[in-house]
């Protein structure tokens, strides 16, 4: 199996940044504002990881890495669960 190549990561202007930041903001609200709620927080967390990775996808951006934001989710639900240490 061939390795894959690494990317390199990208460096935007905090310009940039806000922009991208605003597209995915609205990209989310425009996805949960199609959702019909089906009973299950996955509806959810999938309309989110849509949004995000429609804008973001398979770019390094530096700030804007998956694992970013998947540590931003976890520090944020364990502040409301009383997890956070």
């Amino acid at each position: 199996m061939a390795k894959k190549k690494k990317q390199k990561i990208i460096e935007q202007t905090d310009s940039e940044n806000n922009e991208l930041y605003k597209k995915i903001k609205a990209e989310i609200i425009k996805q949960l504002s199609l959702c019909d709620y089906k009973g299950h927080i996955d509806d959810l967390g999938n309309l989110v990881g849509i949004a995000v990775g429609r804008h973001i996808g398979n770019k390094r951006i530096w700030a804007f890495e998956k694992g970013d934001f998947l540590s931003g989710f976890d520090h944020g639900y364990s502040i409301e669960d009383g997890t956070h240490g």
